[in-house]
């Protein structure tokens, strides 16, 4: 295989995995939404009025993981003022 050759597939590979990536952030975003609500709302009902949950998703540190471009924390407040950031790795 040529030099050529292989720079062009790099090329249509990070592509690829570039967009696999996004559609990834894309459907983490909209499930750490729901979750967030879903969890805060959960909360209430477990003697922790005013408590809250989020799930952060933002751009990571790497272009390239196994695990896409983003890194994910989740935010706890058991009560109302405080929050505690938990990585899921």
């Amino acid at each position: 295989m040529s030099l050529t050759a292989l720079e062009k597939q790099v090329s249509e590979t990070t592509l690829q995995y570039r967009s696999a990536a996004k559609r990834l952030s894309d459907a983490r975003q909209t499930a750490a939404q729901l979750l967030g609500v879903q969890v805060t709302q959960l909360m209430q009902t477990l003697g922790m009025a005013g408590g809250e949950f989020a799930v952060q998703v933002s751009q990571g540190d790497s272009e390239f993981s196994a695990y896409g471009s983003d890194e994910v924390e989740f935010l706890v407040s058991a009560i109302r003022g405080s929050r505690s950031r938990v990585s899921p790795r």
